[in-house]
């Protein structure tokens, strides 16, 4: 499996020339020991003969430029059984790779799992890295606190909070019914999610409050949204310090802007008052381990300008108790 011009036979992508042509292959052959690839360009009815390892220059097809070597492999050995992917090794002279590792694509929306992997390591010669947890459809980033008051979630208590000498800075707190039997998440990429049975989070995307499901995923910040995060957790009064992402330590504009929205019918869903809590945290670091009937791996190796060959694509798993091929 040579990665020095013979590599065509495993990419799964190249650039497009003049943005008109695909450069993927349409043929393969040998002749005399050598190695042949066509390509029809486009609807030209015209086909480019390639000839491979003529030349050092290397990724470099049908007068493309050169373009990093990519290869997408399933790990589906016992297809029956549901595993949980634990690592992923590589057997090759390549030192940098990098990828994405996806599971259960073939099933509804709610199964998929994806996740981009991290820098390989080298250990004994292999390079090796740990599955990713999944950025997409994950629950194990999301902790249940314990339930409020709704009237907590007013902008009376925000006032009555501020305008003490209790409290001197922008935020608001909110006291916990119940001590809490897990370690709260906190800080700038802990986010608040509130109400049951459908928890939903609250912020103002585009500028407008609102409460948004958390299957949107994790919420972003990098456009200017606005999100209530759960800064810190005080254990003597059992209370939390929420303040919103974006803003310094929340800002008394978005949060009495926010506010002014009425929460009663979105928050109390039938609960008598109380408001469950949750907090999301990143996926990409609390997210679901991978797991499913098969892994699939998608490998780029930027350097394209030297040979190196891939000898083997190693997965270790384990099964879990969803395993159909027991019967």
């Amino acid at each position: 499996m040579l990665f020095n011009g013979t590599t065509v036979a495993f990419s799964t992508r190249a650039n497009v020339w003049k943005t008109r042509y695909s450069f993927t292959p349409s043929c393969y052959m040998t002749m005399d020991n050598d190695f042949l690839s066509s390509n029809r360009l486009g609807t030209m009815t015209n086909e480019i003969l390639y000839k491979h390892d003529v030349n050092y220059t290397h990724n470099s097809f049908y007068g493309d430029v050169s373009v990093p070597s990519t290869i997408e492999v399933v790990s589906n050995q016992n297809p029956s059984a549901v595993k949980i992917f634990k690592a992923l090794s590589l057997e090759t002279d390549a030192r940098v790779w990098n990828g994405s590792v996806y599971t259960n694509k073939t099933r509804d929306s709610y199964a998929y799992q994806e996740g981009a992997l991290n820098p390989f390591v080298q250990k004994e010669g292999n390079q090796y890295v740990d599955m990713p947890r999944s950025a997409t459809n994950s629950s194990s980033n999301i902790t249940f606190v314990g339930t409020v008051a709704l009237n907590d979630f007013s902008l009376e208590s925000y006032e009555a909070q501020n305008n003490s000498e209790v409290y001197d800075d922008v935020a608001l707190r909110i006291q916990l019914k119940n001590t809490p039997d897990v370690n709260i998440p906190v800080g700038g990429g802990s986010f608040l999610l509130a109400g049951a049975p459908n928890p939903r989070l609250i912020g103002m995307p585009d500028g407008t409050p609102q409460l948004v499901g958390s299957e949107q995923g994790y919420p972003s910040t990098s456009n200017g949204e606005v999100w209530f995060q759960v800064l810190s957790y005080n254990e003597s009064d059992n209370t939390l310090k929420i303040g919103m992402s974006n803003v310094a330590l929340g800002g008394s504009t978005y949060i009495t802007n926010y506010f002014q929205f009425t929460l009663d019918e979105d928050l109390d869903d039938g609960n008598g008052g109380d408001v469950p809590i949750y907090i999301m945290t990143n996926p990409v670091l609390d997210g679901d381990n991978m797991r499913g009937p098969y892994a699939g791996i998608k490998l780029t190796s930027p350097n394209s300008s030297s040979a190196f060959e891939l000898y083997s694509i190693n997965v270790d798993y384990e099964k879990t108790k969803l395993d159909g091929s027991l019967g």
